[in-house]
């Protein structure tokens, strides 16, 4: 299992955390609670309301958008990101392809930490700035402004 040092090396990579400096990405991954999973079950169901980011830290998961698999995910690799900020609904269905073991975030602690944190809010904004970028460039071809 991933252990939370080691967690401040796949941070960097979630783009919602990569404007933030290695002492942020430290205090982010104090947050988070290991969790293990059976294989099968459902980790997040698409059109629910998200509450929690999660970094797999053992085992595969597979996504699925409209009951189609369209990926599958291992160690490193994370999701339910955009929840952490929104509580807004998932995306995807997330279901545990063999035994899982993952770092959960949740959306409350999250929240009260950015409270604490005003240079880890400043940071992640730049984070979702820079998604946002990329999304236009590859929208409007990297040349248009995006509208509005």
């Amino acid at each position: 299992m991933i252990r939370k040092a080691s967690l401040t090396g796949v941070l960097p990579h979630v783009p919602l955390f990569s404007s933030c400096n290695a002492k942020e990405l430290k205090s982010i991954a104090r947050l988070t609670t290991g969790l293990r999973l059976a294989a099968g079950t459902v980790v997040t169901r698409q059109g629910a309301t998200g509450h929690q980011f999660a970094i797999i830290t053992e085992g595969t998961a597979n996504v699925a958008i409209d009951g189609k698999v369209v990926a599958s995910l291992g160690p490193g690799d994370f999701f339910g990101e955009i929840s952490l900020l929104d509580d807004g609904p998932q995306t995807a269905t997330i279901t545990a392809e063999t035994d899982l073991a993952v770092e959960i975030i949740g959306h409350a602690e999250f929240t009260q930490f950015l409270q604490e944190s005003p240079s880890v809010t400043r940071n992640i904004l730049k984070g979702i700035a820079r998604r946002l970028r990329a999304a236009d460039a590859q929208l409007f071809g990297g040349g248009e402004p995006s509208p509005g």
